[in-house]
């Protein structure tokens, strides 16, 4: 029965606050605060549009006596209007005819001091500024040009359909552009040239044309928002003809066990005779012979041919050398090569963060995207002003006596919450790190370092066993790229989070450093 007369009670104060507020409504006087709110109709996209394309302005704000907006002269448009200068409507609909940054003003006078977001201004008056960026049409600017043996800037081609420009096989082109309207990405396809597709904001670039044929190119430059673009396609621009020049062997690399003969231009299949090559591996305590299989073009390639060998293969670790006793090897343009002896392989193992969430080169991210956990103390920095490749690296600072809780550096995801994830399998696996020491003050006998944990989304705690990925000695030399890497274990096959911990306890100064190319590779040892 209490919880009867409860509800009842309640029910009965309800109806009576209703009656009140509906029979004194006249008499309510409820104070209303001075609360600056300004918006955009393209506010999420940094205000940019396009050439005569809308954009609307809003003022929300509570508490306004008056309003006065201000756009540019001569270039603005505000509809509905023949005043193309001022409005005093709240919502304002306007366009631009011309291209550029232009200030849009909005005045405010508040029957009270105003908030801005939570703060309170102590003014009743108010002036705000919104940068509008206006884009015109996304153009292309072409040039194409032979490159010297020297590397120097050569002929420049005839950029027109048909023109079929003459390209000496494994000789080199230079493309480049000049951009109008901002684009944001890029898509390059060039068939017959090395490499024959690739996206990038590189304003030269050089490519490799290696088979004969008659080849077309395009090239596209977009943006998203606003939209936008331009494309410039060719057909039969490039015509590829034999070389007499002498081919080379660029490049010997490992290739999923199997050996690569990287020459500078494409190899005619009918001309490989296996009993001409000889390999020799050398895994640190035995030198094995092994009898090559067979030989053959690479599909993706086609100026590599692929060495396979009967009941062996190359294991991380192994020393490898190939000669080549000469015989009828030849280019598809009937140029012979000529004899090699034990040339080194190298290993060239693919990048598996490349195309992960974890940003590995730093190309991809912001300060927002790294931060310093578990309020630790140290400072990370995304910055143009060194880079081992591309155009940015990280920059660190380490404070003296930075102990194991400094600078426990997590890639998070843009709302700043999630961290990056990377699937591995279970393997062995190089784990590699470009640094380049900037300070290192003294460190007293106990050298700095930089380690690198992991810890699967089945695990519990980190794996903290990893070794130390980048040491900082005495003998580092300062301002210059080094690269180090670790045989590393990966037991189970999952999602991995990533954790990158500086150490600097022993040390009486700071630490800084620059680092770049995180680089994760699946290996194979020799049993």
């Amino acid at each position: 029965m209490k919880k009867n007369k409860f509800i009842c009670k309640i029910g009965i104060l309800a109806v009576f606050v209703a009656f009140l507020t509906g029979c004194q409504e006249d008499e309510v006087n409820l104070p209303t605060a001075s609360h600056q709110v300004i918006v955009t109709s393209e506010q999420d996209f940094n205000n940019q549009v396009n050439v005569d394309e809308n954009i609307s302005f809003g003022d929300l704000s509570s508490g306004v006596i008056s309003r006065i907006w201000t756009f540019p002269e001569s270039v603005t448009d505000i509809k509905g209007s023949d005043n193309d200068v001022t409005a005093t409507t709240d919502i304002v609909q306007t366009s631009f005819n011309t291209p550029g940054e232009y200030t849009v003003k909005l005045n405010h006078s508040f029957k009270s001091e105003a908030y801005i977001g939570t703060e309170l201004s102590g003014k009743t008056e108010l002036e705000s500024s919104i940068i509008v960026r206006v884009l015109g049409p996304v153009g292309i600017k072409l040039k194409a040009n032979l490159l010297n043996k020297d590397g120097s800037l050569g002929e420049a081609l005839d950029l027109s359909d048909n023109a079929e420009n003459e390209v000496v096989a494994s000789e080199w082109v230079r493309y480049s552009y000049e951009v109008e309207g901002a684009p944001t990405d890029y898509l390059w396809n060039l068939p017959g040239g090395t490499p024959d597709v690739f996206t990038g904001p590189e304003t030269e670039v050089d490519i490799r044309y290696k088979s004969l044929g008659t080849y077309d190119m395009d090239f596209s430059a977009t943006r998203a928002r606003p939209f936008g673009g331009d494309t410039i396609a060719f057909q039969k621009l490039i015509k590829v003809i034999a070389s007499t020049e002498p081919v080379t062997l660029d490049q010997v690399v490992e290739r999923e066990g199997n050996l690569a003969m990287v020459f500078s231009r494409d190899i005619d299949p009918e001309s490989i005779d296996i009993s001409n090559f000889a390999v020799v591996i050398k895994d640190g305590r035995n030198i094995i012979n092994p009898t090559i299989s067979s030989m053959y073009i690479d599909e993706a390639e086609t100026n590599a041919v692929i060495i396979e060998f009967e009941n062996d293969r190359i294991y991380y670790g192994d020393e490898v050398k190939v000669s080549y006793t000469p015989g009828n090897l030849r280019t598809t343009d009937f140029v012979e090569s000529e004899a090699f002896t034990d040339v080194e392989m190298v290993f060239d193992y693919p990048n598996m963060l490349v195309g992960s969430d974890f940003d590995y080169s730093f190309e991809n991210s912001t300060n927002s995207n790294w931060r310093i956990a578990w309020d630790s103390f140290g400072e990370i920095n995304v910055t143009t002003d060194q880079a081992q490749d591309g155009k940015v690296s990280a920059y660190v600072e380490m404070p003296p006596h930075a102990n194991q809780e400094f600078t426990w550096m997590q890639h998070t995801s843009d709302s700043g919450d999630d961290q990056r994830m990377v699937f591995i399998e279970e393997g062995i696996y190089l784990l590699g790190l470009w640094t380049r020491l900037e300070e290192l003050s003294d460190p007293t006998g106990f050298s700095p370092d930089v380690r690198f944990y992991w810890k699967s989304e089945n695990a519990a705690d980190y794996d903290w066993s990893a070794p130390i990925l980048s040491l900082f000695t005495e003998d580092s030399p300062i301002g210059e790229w080094v690269y180090l890497s670790k045989l590393v274990r990966f037991r189970e096959t999952a999602n991995y989070e990533v954790i990158i911990r500086g150490w600097n306890e022993k040390n009486t100064g700071p630490v800084n450093f620059h680092m770049d190319n995180v680089v994760l590779s699946k290996v194979e040892l020799r049993p």
